[in-house]
This record gives structure tokens, C-alpha cells and sequence, in this order.
């Protein structure tokens, strides 16, 4: 299995950038705001300007607790969230309107999903699954359509799909070197894409599966060096698929396009000394972001596509031993991002706000 290290960033070769905090820091009471709470947010979706949610867990081991904010726009505020007997925390989000959200993660050995209704988060039944599952990334496009995915402790993938009354367990390719699937998009016209990564207990190759709307079928994807695996997929409307990742060898960041079905790398600055990505948010055709962490002082890493390349913008996190897990992005002035810091004490959440000019805490 891929480790990641307390900054998010890779471990060594063999290393597999997945941001699945669920043990950080000690507990402590969590404040209202983003900026004063104790814990790790993994994941961020928005449905609009005003109406956004980041999940992640504050506390470790069996007094782990789910910690869900709720973004109005203008600040950030806990929302009360289940929390399974033995604690749990939670590794994706997503949203579709103000009555609609999932977060999806774990409790102990067992899938935890939770959804939104507009006023209150519930837990939902999960189906039966083999042995122990890890549930990574959920996505939506509406209240009837939805996917979670995520991986066997024998490395098999896992795919769920809402039914609009229940999830059910759909099959996926038959990877003979086991899989371990990070990240899910839904698209408007019933296509999905999912990726992670393959030959998980040898070095990682890049993993990309196709919905068609009948079944799940493999896609060749690029590898850099042989050696690399997909955190995070993406897609805006009208514009191209992005997933995002990282070069093992290399200790860079990866990112990967799609036009039309077929996959190709697209060139991304590396910072000094190296680093890796753990997330994506395609806006349109000339607007995405990617996150994640630098490999040397392991510091908050943000890109932003223009249409043509990859720049690396300032973030306004300056503490070591950051990553970014999350972003959601639904406008040139909108955007938001978090992650969590390592501190001595207990593990800082981190959530940074984009209005068009800058990244802001």
C-alpha cells in the first residue's frame, strides 16, 4: 500500500500521494471558524460561490471524530456531523445544492457515508463490502446520481453507485495487480472517470477508469518513469478531464489531460526540491487548480492552468509541514482550498479562499 508521511507529500519510491488523514494530531475542542480549528481537512466541494462544504476528522484513532464546515461565502462554520461509535473520519465531499451533499470516509473497518438533506447531516447504510474497505472520493450531479470509490485491504478496487434509494457495490475491471482508486468525477452527460493507482505492492503505474454508461473499463494513461500514481480527477463543462498526481522517481508533481478519450501529460512546474499533488477543480478550458505539498519544508503547493500552462501561484500558508488536500473552484474569483498543519500540538486545519487576486486564509 502507498504511505503517505504527515505533510502529504511522498514518503520515498513506492510512495503513493493519497491524502487519507484519519490518525493526525491529538483531539481538541474545534472552533467556529477554519482558521482556529483543530484537525485535517481532506476534501472541499462547492455547488456555488456561497454554498460549500470541507470534510476531514479531528482527533485520532478510536476518539477520531468526523468534522464538517459549512463555506456561506463570506467565512466558514462547523456543522454538526455523526460520528460512528469507535470514531471515524471522513476523506471526500461532494455537492450539488444546497440539500444535496455525501462525505464519504471510514469507520474502523467499515465504510462510513453521511448525507446532506438542507438540514442536517444522517448517516446512510453502505452496502455490504469484503473485509476491510477504504472509501476515498465521492462525487454527485444530482440528488439521483452519484459515485464513491475506493479499495479493498487486498487492493481491490471499490466503486459504488447511488441509485437514488441506496448504493450498490458496480464491478470494475479485473487489474491483475491489484488497484487502489483515489479519486471520482461524474460528468452531465452520465460518464464518470475514476483514477488511482495499479501494481500497488511493486511501483505504483497510473490507473484511469471510464463509466460509459454500461460498465467500467480501463484506459491507457501516461506514466512518468514507470513509476506514478493519479490522486485526483476532474472536469469542467465543455472543457477537458484533468487528473493529478505524482512522478515517484522524480518527486514532482504530475498532471494529465483529456480531449476527447485520449490522455496525454502536460508539462507543470516542479518546486525546489520537489513535490507532489493531491488535488484538482476544472473551472472551464482555460481555468483548473491543483494542490498539494512541496517535498522540501513540505509547504502548501497551488497551481492554476490558464488555458495554455501551469503556474505555480503564491499561497497564503507559510507554515511547514502543510499540504493541501482539497480544492473546489467555480469561478475566476471564487475558489477554495484546505488541508491541515503539523504542529507540536494539535494538527491546524487549513482553508484558503481564492477572490481573484490572491489566495487568502
Amino acid at each position: 500500500m502507498g504511505l503517505v508521511n504527515r505533510t502529504g507529500v511522498l514518503a520515498g519510491a513506492g510512495a503513493l500521494l493519497i491524502a487519507l488523514p484519519g490518525q493526525p494530531g491529538l483531539a481538541a475542542p474545534a472552533a467556529a471558524t477554519a482558521r482556529r480549528t483543530t484537525g485535517v481537512l481532506s476534501g472541499v466541494a462547492a455547488s456555488s460561490a456561497t454554498n460549500a462544504w470541507a470534510v476531514g476528522n479531528s482527533g485520532a484513532g478510536p476518539g477520531s471524530r468526523t468534522l464538517i464546515l459549512h463555506w456561506n461565502g463570506r467565512n466558514w462554520k462547523r456543522v454538526a456531523s455523526p460520528t460512528p461509535r469507535g470514531g471515524g473520519y471522513l476523506a471526500g465531499v461532494a455537492v450539488t445544492s444546497t440539500s444535496n451533499a455525501w462525505a464519504v470516509g471510514n469507520a474502523g473497518v467499515r465504510t462510513l457515508i453521511l448525507h446532506w438533506n438542507g438540514t442536517r447531516w444522517r448517516l446512510v447504510p453502505s452496502p455490504r463490502l469484503p473485509a476491510e474497505v477504504t472509501l476515498a472520493a465521492v462525487t454527485a450531479t444530482s440528488s439521483q446520481v452519484a459515485w464513491a470509490v475506493g479499495w479493498t485491504d487486498k487492493y481491490n478496487s471499490v466503486i459504488l453507485r447511488w441509485t437514488g434509494t441506496a448504493w450498490k457495490r458496480v464491478a470494475g475491471p479485473a487489474l491483475s495487480g491489484g488497484a487502489q482508486l483515489t479519486s471520482v468525477a461524474a460528468m452531465p452527460d452520465g460518464s464518470a472517470w475514476a483514477v488511482g493507482a495499479t501494481d500497488v505492492s511493486a511501483n505504483e503505474r497510473t490507473l484511469i477508469l471510464h463509466w460509459n454508461g454500461v460498465a467500467w473499463q480501463r484506459v491507457p494513461s501516461p506514466n512518468p518513469d514507470g513509476v506514478a500514481a493519479l490522486a485526483a480527477v476532474a472536469a469542467s463543462p465543455g472543457g477537458p478531464v484533468w487528473a493529478v498526481g505524482t512522478d515517484i522517481v522524480r518527486n514532482r508533481p504530475v498532471t494529465l489531460r483529456s480531449t476527447g478519450g485520449s490522455w496525454k501529460q502536460v508539462r507543470c512546474p516542479n518546486p525546489p526540491g520537489g513535490g507532489g499533488l493531491a488535488a484538482v477543480a476544472a473551472v472551464s478550458a482555460r481555468l483548473a487548480w491543483a494542490v498539494g505539498s512541496t517535498l522540501k519544508g513540505g509547504h502548501t503547493l497551488i497551481m492554476r492552468w490558464n488555458g495554455a500552462n501551469w503556474t505555480r501561484v503564491s499561497s497564503a500558508s507559510r507554515r511547514p509541514n502543510s499540504t493541501l488536500y482539497g480544492v473546489a473552484g467555480g469561478s475566476a474569483k471564487s475558489a477554495l482550498a484546505v488541508g491541515f498543519a503539523a504542529t507540536p500540538g494539535p494538527d491546524l486545519t487549513i482553508a484558503l479562499h481564492w477572490r481573484g487576486a490572491g489566495w487568502r486564509s
